[in-house]
């Protein structure tokens, strides 16, 4: 936006350049937003991923925040201190790849700390933490834990059959899955585990929160109507804290499913902070601007873009909520694995982006 108001062979008629801030951690920038600020009725909104695709629509979005109370005990006489990790998953961002099924490692922690504990083991957790944004599908998790010595040899096993398992489920999208299981040396801080009750709601709780695709549109044809990403675990001293994602097109299904996961939590115990949330953005394929942009892909390109409306989610819906008669279309350059270290953007995308912006300003001008 700013290098095209810059660019001296821009021809384009009056500008409002709008920035916001925090979209990628709750789209705070936008909601609170003073829509009387805004002069302009047609927007661009250059938050898109996929080259040659015009985004029409978006899913609505809303995070909740479960907080659970621990108590602990002194570990057992003769244990040893334990740490498990679940890595070499690609994660990703939990709208544009939910559909694709690909691994939690939080939940392949917990089943795999369940299957132990269905074996008998007297496993002693003393922490389970995993996942880093509301957003972002969790690729890492770590369980610390004791176990009697001769209880090692027994976890390791059940770690291997349930690692065949994970990988058969997952396939070809997660071939780097490892678990691996290290001895810790021991220390204050390993000596106070979880009581069994806290241990028990907790584990529970996180194998019981739906993760994935929950719904498919009924409308859109491939689209992921509702969805829900079991997002960050962390444990502290006194309190384990459980942060959801929850994205709907359809904003009833949105607020079933944050009551569904909230219903869960607090059965385990805990308590719930539903946050606001943000709307979503009903496709028009006979908006003006998108029908502007089409024809400005068809002349630069060639061909025609295609016409999309995803499940993550844009600040599009709470920009019409301030603005209701804002006409609105979004595009961006190729982005790869958003939201994850592997995230990288296709810079020959750019330029033809950049070009498009250009001339579909050109024809507003």
């Amino acid at each position: 936006a700013m290098a095209v108001a810059d660019d001296p062979d821009a021809v384009h008629g009056p500008l409002e350049l709008l920035m916001t801030i925090d979209e990628e951690t709750g789209l705070t920038g936008a909601m609170d937003l003073d829509g009387s600020l805004i002069k302009g009725r047609i927007m661009i909104n250059l938050d898109t991923e996929e080259d040659g695709q015009v985004y029409i629509g978006c899913a609505g979005g809303a995070d909740s925040t479960a907080e659970l109370s621990i108590s602990r005990r002194t570990a057992l006489i003769g244990s040893v201190p334990l740490k498990m990790t679940v890595r070499g998953l690609k994660g990703g961002h939990s709208g544009v790849d939910i559909h694709e099924n690909r691994g939690n490692a939080i939940k392949i922690t917990v089943r795999t700390l369940l299957a132990a504990l269905e074996k008998e083991l007297e496993l002693d957790l003393i922490s389970i933490d995993g996942g880093s944004k509301h957003n972002a599908i969790p690729r890492e998790a770590f369980a610390v834990f004791r176990l009697p010595g001769a209880s090692v040899p027994v976890m390791r096993e059940i770690i291997d059959t349930k690692l065949a398992g994970f990988k058969e489920e997952l396939g070809s999208m997660d071939p780097d899955l490892e678990i691996v299981l290290e001895q810790l040396e021991d220390g204050e801080n390993l000596e106070k585990p979880m009581n069994i009750h806290a241990r028990d709601r907790l584990l529970h709780a996180l194998n019981g929160i739906p993760h994935g695709v929950l719904a498919m549109s009924r409308e859109v044809p491939g689209l992921v109507e509702t969805s829900n990403n079991l997002a960050v675990v962390n444990t502290e001293e006194t309190r384990a804290v459980v942060i959801t994602s929850h994205r709907s097109s359809v904003m009833p299904s949105l607020f079933a499913v944050q009551s569904q996961v909230r219903s869960i939590c607090v059965l385990a115990g805990a308590t719930v902070e539903v946050h606001d949330a943000y709307p979503g953005w009903k496709p028009n394929p006979d908006s003006p601007i998108v029908k502007t942009m089409v024809e400005v892909y068809r002349e630069q390109f060639g061909k025609e873009p295609e016409l999309k409306a995803i499940h993550a989610g844009l600040e599009c819906g709470l920009l019409l909520e301030k603005v209701p008669d804002m006409d609105i279309v979004s595009i961006g350059p190729e982005i790869r694995n958003p939201h994850s270290p592997d995230e990288r953007v296709q810079i020959s995308s750019v330029q033809r982006f950049y070009e498009a912006v250009k001339g579909v300003l050109a024809k507003l001008a």
